[in-house]
């Protein structure tokens, strides 16, 4: 939280908090959306800031973490649940974990029917465009009614101009550079601009606080409002060395977790001195990247903002060569993975980075070589992730033909009992694995084989979420006995009765949560109590479902009552993270508003004047 109060004193209220506000009344749940560095996340840390004063439990969580919020689920305490652009920063494509839609469909169902927890996730317009698309499950939720949608348009001239006092004001640039900027009436082309977002004016003063003079600052601001995309191609082109560079390069082809600096180091010196890698990192630390020390865990490197990943990608997007370069030189299997994730993301038929598609197309052999190698290098590491990483790179094999299936499917068969130390809650990668084991004909032979295929079938079963999924993985279980495991039957009967009556009491919960009436809530337990059947004995569940019979008429919705708040409340919590008032006196008033008509100009003067 320490974070979040040093960020918030840059904040300006909006409408939108007033939103948000009242839907996690009413509904517990809020999805802030918007384009690129309109304020989603700051609104979101706001609204974190704001219940954590109101004595809630904050738990904010990566898109690669969805699943440990159900190890922190504490039903006596009032908890707020906080996920930063959770289907990806620039594409659904960059999750590792593929089936976080089914996983947010439940949490967003499970909040929604509990009165003391509170969901708040932030994501971009569009990749919430995509998630829904791709993901039925996610789609079934009804996103669209607890939806927050956070635009520039949004904010006025006012908004505008108090976004860039506060910047200005906390920023580290000098003083008498500020006071030339405001004096030259910088900051009034600034606020009127058509592009202006707090992301751009936050991102070029940061880039301007060391070396700077006002008419530096005001045309590298107006130059990124004209041309947002490439806020940070004067920096990467002109400022960074080459060794800088490749750094980012190799940085976007990791997921949005980070890389392991060792990993990266590795991946991206080559022939570069320790002392240059070193000031490398030194020249990138701060404004393009940051370095985090985790507990008992080894540093890592993470992009500093979102848009500095959008402007590598569209690089790469514009220099393909980069991209097989990068694909060669890789030391990670999860490398070429994320890159052909991306190479192969978009929306329907419309590929999203279409050049870098056709790379991977030109050159697929030496994609397909490079895959091979990385994987035997970076498996012997003992990762954390080999399901997620071969489901993926079973997508890309389908999508350019890379002739990889039997490979993928040997190297799932040679986890073998790995799969017992192996964290994963990816049912979609486990389910697309069995199946490619099915297709491809490659049978288990031997016990460490056998043993991994039953430790893989157990991790389906604990991480599914939709229906169908039941009847795929007991299929499953019919082909290994068929292939030889004559015992799996009776060994696994009592994993999977404890894995479906877990999911089945998780579905009857949701159910009786989320159904309108009883007749709605009957059909749909009577399509579970089929599926129970299908696969058990009639009386095997058969005093859970006279359980819930017994419930599905009980109604026990307690509305909390919404008080609105408006900007009084938002202004109490940023006057205690700021040392500055919200309501400035000029300290010479009648000067501050020479030559301004309007109440509007005339309270911006006075804003401003405080900086002369």
């Amino acid at each position: 939280m320490e974070e979040i109060q040093d960020r918030i004193r840059l904040y300006v209220a909006t409408p939108s908090y007033t939103t948000a506000r009242r839907m996690l009344a009413t509904r517990n749940v809020c999805v802030i959306t918007g384009a690129p560095g309109v304020g989603k996340s700051m609104l979101g840390d706001m609204l974190a800031l704001t219940q954590w004063e109101s004595g809630w439990q904050i738990i904010s969580l990566q898109s690669h973490e969805l699943d440990k919020c159900w190890d922190v689920w504490d039903p006596s305490r009032k908890q707020f649940f906080h996920f930063d652009d959770v289907f990806g920063q620039t594409d659904i494509h960059e999750r590792m974990i593929t089936n976080s839609g089914s996983t947010i469909a439940r949490l967003i169902r499970r909040i929604s029917a509990t009165n003391n927890k509170q969901l708040v996730i932030t994501t971009r317009t569009h990749i919430l465009r995509e998630a829904r698309l791709h993901d039925e499950s996610l789609y079934r939720t009804g996103l669209s009614a607890n939806e927050c949608i956070v635009s520039v348009k949004e904010y006025d001239r006012l908004h505008r101009a108090r976004i860039l006092y506060n910047h200005l004001y906390f920023c580290n640039i000098d003083r008498a550079v500020v006071r030339q900027f405001v004096s030259n009436n910088h900051h009034l082309t600034i606020i009127s601009h058509r592009n202006f977002t707090p992301r751009l004016v936050e991102q070029t003063i940061l880039q301007c606080e060391h070396d700077s003079t006002p008419e530096r600052l005001y045309e590298r601001m107006i130059r990124a409002m004209d041309h947002p995309v490439l806020l940070w191609g004067p920096s990467f082109t002109e400022f960074l060395t080459e060794v800088a560079r490749r750094i980012l390069l190799h940085l976007a082809s990791y997921p949005l977790p980070g890389a392991d600096a060792q990993q990266l180091r590795a991946a991206s010196i080559r022939n570069a001195t320790p002392l240059a890698y070193r000031r490398a990192l030194t020249q990138l630390e701060g404004s393009w990247i940051k370095i985090t020390s985790p507990p008992n865990s080894r540093p890592i490197v993470t992009f500093n903002d979102p848009s500095c990943r959008d402007f590598v990608l569209s690089f790469l997007e514009s220099e393909t060569d980069c991209v097989i370069d990068l694909i060669l030189a890789a030391t990670d299997a999860v490398q070429i993975s994320q890159i052909l994730n991306y190479s192969r993301s978009g929306i329907n038929i419309s590929l999203k980075y279409p050049s870098m598609n056709r790379a991977i197309v030109t050159n697929r052999t030496k994609v397909s070589d490079a895959i091979r190698n990385s994987w035997e290098t970076w498996s012997n590491l003992q990762h954390e992730y080999p399901v997620e990483t071969l489901h993926s790179l079973s997508l890309a094999d389908s999508a350019f033909d890379l002739g990889l299936s039997r490979w993928i499917a040997e190297r799932v068969l040679q986890l073998g009992s790995r799969f017992t130390n192996l964290h994963s809650s990816d049912a979609a990668a486990m389910g697309a694995l069995s199946a490619l084991l099915v297709d491809t004909e490659i049978r288990p032979s031997t016990s460490d084989q056998f043993n991994g295929s039953r430790m893989l079938l157990c991790g389906w079963w604990s991480a599914i979420q939709e229906d169908a999924e039941w009847d795929a993985s007991i299929e499953f279980m019919s082909w290994l006995q068929n292939c030889g495991d004559t015992e799996i039957q009776n060994e696994m009967d009592a994993e999977l009765k404890s894995s479906f009556d877990q999911w089945l009491d998780n579905e009857l919960e949701l159910t009786l949560a989320n159904s309108t009436d009883a007749t709605e809530a009957r059909a749909s337990g009577q399509s579970l109590i089929r599926l129970a059947e299908r696969h058990f004995t009639p009386d095997e569940f058969s005093i859970t479902f006279e359980a819930f019979r017994e419930r599905v008429t009980n109604q026990w919705d307690e509305v909390i009552e919404y008080h609105e708040s408006d900007d009084d409340e938002v202004a109490w919590h940023i006057n205690a993270a700021t040392d500055f008032p919200m309501e400035v006196t000029p300290t010479n008033p009648a000067s501050a508003v020479i030559g301004y008509s309007s109440p509007e100009d005339r309270k911006i003067a006075a804003w401003f004047s405080q900086l002369l």
